[in-house]
């Protein structure tokens, strides 16, 4: 993925910036939901949680540990998550819609989330 997001800064003719989660731009924090009925409680799942630096999941919880903007509306992160009790690292890019997060996990569709108001 990470290859995916220097691909991107090339082809945009862009300079990434490495930034720590504390200095990142805030505009994904907030509660997203897969299905805007999740926001209030309805349907197959709970709504996720993304502050400045932590992502609160269905069954794990992510620390940020760093963040690559790739264009104002793109940004690459590092995660360091633990989930039904084992540790693990991943990353994701994040998209930023009207109303809506893409979050893309490196494989198939990105997903669309709506934010929770």
């Amino acid at each position: 993925m990470k290859r995916f997001a220097v691909i991107c800064s090339i082809f945009l003719g862009l300079s990434p910036t490495i930034l720590t989660a504390q200095d990142a731009p805030d505009w994904w924090v907030g509660v997203w939901a897969y299905d805007v009925t999740w926001c209030a409680g309805q349907g197959a799942g709970p709504p996720i949680e993304i502050t400045s630096d932590t992502l609160f999941g269905y069954e794990n919880t992510c620390s940020i540990s760093a963040t690559n903007e790739i264009t104002e509306a793109t940004v690459h992160m590092l995660l360091k998550c633990s989930g039904e009790g084992e540790p693990y690292k991943t990353e994701y890019i994040f998209l930023r819609g009207e109303s809506s997060l893409w979050m893309w996990l490196g494989y198939d569709e990105p997903m669309q989330f709506h934010y929770c108001n």
